[in-house]
């Protein structure tokens, strides 16, 4: 008896983590079919405050939203992701949140770029600042 409910609870959970799997592939899909837009727009942003242009991944980012405003089934989509750009090994330097369009045959487009919050680089990488 305890055997069936053991496996149960192995088949649930193998279940569970195959459900998280398949969002975590989602998102990372989504984050890097947009990246290109977003790249640029950190780079613009980043020019003036940091030596060095960050990056980010999928790790180091969430959707927020996604919205297909034109109806079921359309392919215009509106996505805003939040993210932490890094400098060198992993070193966050911000929270920022973008509005990308993405449509059918047409590269992203980030329509909104907010900086929501710098975080303190350490004492020993102060010079990545201007």
């Amino acid at each position: 008896m305890s055997f069936f409910v053991l496996s149960g609870t192995f088949v649930f959970a193998a279940v569970a983590q195959d459900e998280e799997s398949e969002n975590i592939l989602y998102n990372d899909a989504i984050i890097t079919a947009i990246s290109p837009a977003v790249d640029k727009a950190v780079d613009d942003y980043y020019k003036a405050i940091l030596k060095h242009t960050p990056g980010y991944g999928p790790s180091y980012a969430k959707i927020i939203k996604i919205e297909r405003p034109n109806g079921d089934r359309t392919a215009y989509f509106l996505i805003e992701m939040e993210f932490e750009p890094f400098l060198g090994p992993h070193i966050t330097v911000g929270k920022d949140r973008v509005l990308v369009e993405l449509g059918w045959g047409s590269p992203p487009k980030v329509l909104k770029f907010e900086h929501l919050e710098d975080y303190p680089l350490p004492e020993h990488k102060a010079h990545w600042r201007y």
